[in-house]
């Protein structure tokens, strides 16, 4: 079961894969160096984060990623994909408040008192990274082409290194499908 045209795409963002981050502060700090390179507003997506090899023995939130970039919308995508974790300002250009009743098949993670804590399973997550339908406009700016072209030439020497030399997706969208004939069509796919 492999998702390589995510994958692809993935590795175009913020690395926060237990490799590179072992603490919450690690990769917070990772996050704060982003939003410190990059213009408010811009969109600082991380991916590949292991929650259960964070040094804190917890779960990040949205007031973790909201103390180190208040204004630029954050997504860290767990590493499995099923949920993510965004801060304040993401739920806010998402259209999400404490109110917010999750849609069927996914839930909202909350606090203590009943307050979204930034997390989103499973159908959240995908309404919100989708929310006019899976074959709409996301919230997210599209990546060229070319920088998926590149991120599944890294996805395949990775890939390679570790034995596999041939898989399939197991979940292609028409992005996807777009990617791999142009990477076919390139001579690109080993």
């Amino acid at each position: 079961h492999m998702h390589p045209s995510t994958v692809a795409e993935d590795l175009l963002n913020l690395d926060v894969s237990s490799t590179v981050v072992r603490s919450l502060s690690e990769l917070t700090q990772k996050v704060l160096d982003q939003a410190v390179a990059t213009p408010a507003g811009t969109w600082i997506r991380g991916t590949r984060y292991d929650d259960a090899k964070m040094a804190e023995g917890r779960v990040l939130t949205r007031w973790d990623l909201d103390e180190v970039a208040p204004e630029h919308p954050v997504l860290i995508v767990q590493v499995a994909g099923h949920w993510a974790v965004v801060n304040s300002k993401a739920l806010e250009l998402g259209g999400l408040d404490d109110a917010a009743e999750a849609p069927p098949g996914g839930a909202y993670g909350r606090d203590g008192n009943g307050r979204l804590n930034g997390i989103l399973y499973e159908r959240a997550l995908t309404a919100f990274v989708r929310p006019t339908g899976a074959h709409g406009p996301t919230l997210f700016p599209a990546a060229s082409l070319e920088d998926r072209l590149g991120g599944l030439a890294r996805a395949l020497t990775m890939f390679h290194a570790s034995g596999l030399t041939s898989l399939g997706d197991a979940h292609v969208r028409p992005a996807g499908l777009a990617l791999y004939q142009e990477a076919e069509r390139r001579g690109l796919l080993s």
